[in-house]
């Protein structure tokens, strides 16, 4: 009789397993089919919107996790779309803050976010976090509504702290936001009129660490306001930092400054090899030289990822053979977070693995370190359900040790 029953369950495990997969196919069916439209547009600008239009109206008819599943085909055929990820995720997250939070549930804990929220380095939530700071510039709230977000994600990841601090970055953009609505004209290209307000309210939370995501995502937004030329912010191009001291920043805001500062620089700079060379070869605390040295490489990669495909993880990769095992090791695992960070959303990890399999990394003896530098973040990236399918994805002599890491972090994190 038993075992009759057991025959039974197994049946019905496998008919639903065929109608989960049935139902995804006829889900990716659909979503290639709302996008065909954008797929004639041409690529630019124009093609971006289109898809912009697109995800908005699942996101407002259907649901969130609508509206991001097509962004691993939106990223798939449309290269201006792709190399602006995040700030499309962004864009998700506006609509989501305008036409559901404000307009109608006005309590975050009444919305679905689903597990596709966090890709393209989340911009999503930025974005919505961006805007609800910048309506509520006040500290305690922000540092509140953060850790609902981060507790949130926790128990969705089965533990995994997969928001952690960054949650504070959009709070810095807001604070900036928040303070640039009250900056009069003459005040216009005063860099400490646009800083030193948003950055005295980082300094109101309480951890450094929370201060410093906080700084970055203020100094984020004053950089694209200097690439840009707004509110008269301009780029001293033969100095990067220079307006890093002459803000006269205290210690603490230093190293956010020149990392954002730096960044930005990265976006244009042509010359990366003396760039990352300089950083090493300085006389900054080593936590200081470790932070640029790793901003730079993972901002190369945003950058160079989606204009050259394979290509741009391996001219990275190739710049950095000239380093010690220290920063070679630490060029690789940034590499990796880049890929991570800014590859197809849901599907980052297939570059990442790549990497693992370079001649370089063999040469390094770094492959082993490399393939656990991936495994030990999966868990920031994936739901529990299908990180041990990603273990399958893994050269045989790794998988194992895979499945074994993803099924004790999952017990681990479950407690």
């Amino acid at each position: 009789m038993k075992r009759g029953y057991a025959i039974v369950a197994i049946m019905l495990l496998f008919l639903l397993g065929i109608a989960v997969f049935k139902m995804d196919v006829v889900r990716e069916v659909r979503a290639y089919a709302l996008l065909s439209g954008c797929g004639e547009v041409p690529e630019g600008q124009e093609q971006i919107d289109c898809i912009n239009r697109v995800v908005e109206r699942e996101i407002i008819d259907k649901s969130i996790a609508d509206g991001m599943r097509l962004f691993p085909i939106a990223y798939n055929f449309s290269k201006s779309f792709a190399h602006n990820c995040h700030e499309q995720a962004h864009k998700a997250g506006d609509v989501i803050y305008y036409s559901l939070y404000r307009n109608n549930i006005n309590d975050v804990s009444k919305i679905d976010f689903p597990p596709e929220t966090i890709v393209c380095n989340q911009g999503l939530i930025h974005g919505f976090l961006e805007h609800l700071t910048q309506d509520n510039p006040d500290s305690a709230f922000i540092l509140k509504e953060c850790e609902a977000f981060r507790s949130r994600f926790n128990r969705m990841f089965n533990n995994a702290d997969v928001i952690g601090n960054r949650c504070l970055s959009p709070a810095g953009h807001g604070f900036v936001y928040a303070n640039a609505e009250h900056v009069p004209r003459e005040k216009w290209g005063d860099i400490r009129a646009f800083a030193d307000e948003p950055l005295k309210k980082c300094g109101q939370l309480a951890e450094r660490e929370k201060q410093f995501w906080c700084a970055i995502g203020v100094f984020t937004t004053i950089t694209n306001w200097m690439a840009s030329q707004e509110y008269g912010l301009s780029f001293n191009n033969d100095d990067v930092v220079a307006l890093c001291r002459a803000l006269k920043l205290d210690s603490g805001w230093l190293e956010p400054c020149y990392s954002e500062m730096i960044l930005r620089s990265s976006a244009t700079d042509v010359n990366l090899p003396d760039s990352l060379q300089a950083i090493v070869s300085s006389t900054e605390r080593s936590d200081v030289k470790r932070t640029l040295f790793s901003l730079l490489v993972t901002g190369n990669i945003s950058r160079t990822i989606t204009e050259n495909g394979r290509s741009g993880y391996q001219e990275t990769l190739g710049l950095c053979e000239s380093f010690n095992d220290e920063f070679y090791a630490l060029c690789l695992s940034n590499i990796i977070m880049g890929l991570l960070n800014h590859g197809i959303p849901q599907h980052e990890y297939k570059a990442a693995l790549l990497v693992c399999n370079e001649p370089t990394v063999t040469q390094r003896n770094a492959r082993d370190a490399c393939y656990q530098n991936i495994i030990e973040q999966l868990p920031l990236y994936y739901a529990q359900e299908k990180r041990g399918l990603i273990c399958g994805k893994f050269p045989k002599d790794v998988r194992e040790r895979c499945k074994m890491y993803v099924a004790d972090a999952s017990e681990r994190m479950g407690k």
